[in-house]
């Protein structure tokens, strides 16, 4: 499908989303919104793709809700500054600068722009190189565990982490071939079964 408002490509096992609306700073339209969810269903459904990059470009990465459009629908109306941050940057509705966002925790890293994509690729093709089924057991488990109390956490972490749910008889052995590379201590362990 072509899209308007982002870019989308494969490369290497990773799907890149670039934001594609520098007029407005990449303002989270409607139409920007369908697109999204458009492509994010196709990148799930593809087996080439193992991990996502969002990227808003050069210069931003998305400046918010797109306010001119916004401001003809009620329920927009009603809302204060819009966020994704702690709940003090809610409340307030503040900017903040990225030496800041990353003190909070609210980012992980800072690159410059030039080495941005370096970086994220890297990271990227790290994540897409393990397991499959173990990477997405982790982000099942992640997104439950946000949503539920600890004994329901407990449970699914339980349930998930067996070998049986670790994907094919050859998915598990292959991951714990790459644990056995990556970590020596395990070569003793699984050396039998590595050969």
């Amino acid at each position: 499908m072509s899209y308007e408002k982002i870019i989308y490509e494969k490369k290497d096992g990773v799907g890149i989303i670039t934001f594609n609306s520098p007029e407005n700073r990449n303002a989270m339209s409607k139409q920007f919104m369908k697109e999204m969810h458009i492509c994010m269903d196709e990148a799930r459904y593809d087996d080439e793709v193992k991990v996502l990059i969002l990227t808003g470009g050069a210069k931003w990465f998305a400046s918010g809700i797109d306010l001119k459009e916004a401001q003809h629908d009620p329920m927009t109306r009603k809302e204060a500054h819009i966020g994704l941050k702690a709940k003090e940057l809610l409340f307030i509705g503040e900017n903040i600068d990225v030496q800041e966002a990353y003190r909070i925790g609210l980012v992980n890293k800072i690159t410059s722009v030039d080495s941005l994509m370096d970086e994220a690729m890297a990271l990227a093709k790290k994540i897409a190189s393990l397991s499959a089924p173990a990477v997405q057991l982790c982000k099942f488990l992640v997104n439950k565990g946000l949503k539920t109390d600890l004994d329901t956490a407990l449970d699914y972490d339980e349930y998930v982490c067996t070998f049986d749910n670790m994907g094919t008889p050859e998915q598990r052995l292959d991951a714990i071939k790459k644990a056995a590379e990556k970590y020596k201590v395990y070569d003793k362990i699984f050396h039998d079964s590595l050969k």
